[in-house]
C-alpha cells in the first residue's frame, strides 16, 4: 500500500502499510498524526502495527524527529516520524528507519507527503487559528528518543515488497 494522508477538523494522520525484509519479513503498518492545539503546539503521535508508541503535545519547529523502537523487533531497530519544512500548518513527513543488523547499521525512508492541517475544531476560526511562523529555526531540529544520524533519510536499505 502506498503511504496516505487525510486531514479532518485540526489534525491530518499519514498511514503506510507494507512488508519489509529487515533480518526478517514482517509486516508494517505505521500511522503518524499531528493535531494542531494553539500558539505552536501540536499533539504527535505514533502508531506501529496497532500499537501507540508516542502521543505527546509539543512545540513544532522546522524538523522534527518522533522516534520509537518497533514492537517485537528488539530494541535495535527503530522508526522515526519526522516532520520537516514547518512553516505555521503546512509541513511535510516521512517515516524514518534505522537497524543494526549483523553489526552494520541500515537506515531507510519512505515519503508520506506534504499537506496543510485544516482549521475546522470548534471555535477556531480567522486569527485562532493562524500559527506563528519562525524564519529564525529554519535549520533547528527537535529530537525525540534518540540522535539523529548523517544518514537520516539519506539511504534506503530496507526492501519493500509490495
Amino acid at each position: 500500500m502506498k503511504p496516505w494522508t487525510q486531514c479532518i477538523h485540526n489534525s491530518c494522520t499519514s498511514c503506510l502499510g507494507t512488508t519489509l525484509k529487515v533480518n526478517k519479513t514482517f509486516k508494517l503498518q505505521a500511522c503518524g498524526t499531528v493535531e494542531y492545539k494553539r500558539g505552536r503546539e501540536y499533539l504527535i503521535g505514533l502508531t506501529i502495527n496497532g500499537y501507540r508508541t508516542y502521543y505527546h503535545q509539543m512545540r513544532l519547529i522546522n524538523r522534527t524527529n518522533v522516534c520509537t523502537p518497533v514492537p517485537g523487533l528488539g530494541k535495535d531497530k527503530s522508526l522515526c516520524f519526522q516532520i520537516y519544512n514547518v512553516r505555521g500548518r503546512r509541513m511535510c513527513t516521512r517515516l524514518l528507519g534505522n537497524a543494526l543488523i549483523n553489526g552494520k547499521h541500515v537506515n531507510g525512508s519512505i515519503e508520506y507527503g506534504c499537506f496543510r492541517i485544516p482549521c475546522l475544531d470548534q471555535g477556531m476560526s480567522g486569527d485562532n487559528c493562524d500559527v506563528p511562523v519562525d524564519n529564525d529555526e529554519d535549520d533547528a531540529v527537535t529530537e525525540e528518543w534518540r540522535e539523529p544520524t548523517d544518514k537520516d533519510g539519506m539511504d534506503n536499505d530496507f526492501v519493500i515488497d509490495e
